[in-house]
């Protein structure tokens, strides 16, 4: 979920099979999620590119996939904590594009 906080958004989630996010070379994640739920169902989503740096997300840890162990390159399980605010002015978003 990310919800409009004034000039920013505030990101909330727990991600499973977050493709490439245990990659050192990973620095940005897509966060996909509900940001107005009064619209029509293809419009409720937004994509919101958030900084894998920022403070609030953590990889958890790398999932094996077919019980097989690609890490650190593979796909993980991610934390987006309560109160990560990502600016709207300097982070780019795709909002309620149906995307």
């Amino acid at each position: 979920m990310a919800c409009r906080d004034g000039d920013s958004y505030i990101v909330n989630g727990h991600k499973w099979w977050t493709s490439g996010a245990p990659d050192p070379r990973c620095k940005i994640a897509i966060f996909m999620g509900k940001t107005d739920t009064s619209a029509t169902t293809y419009k409720q989503q937004s994509m919101i590119l958030v900084p894998m740096d920022a403070p609030g997300v953590h990889v958890i840890r790398p999932l094996r996939v077919y019980g097989y162990d690609d890490a650190p390159h593979g796909h993980a399980e991610v934390m987006f904590k309560v109160g990560l605010k990502c600016k709207e002015k300097k982070r780019p978003h795709f909002l309620a594009t149906g995307l």
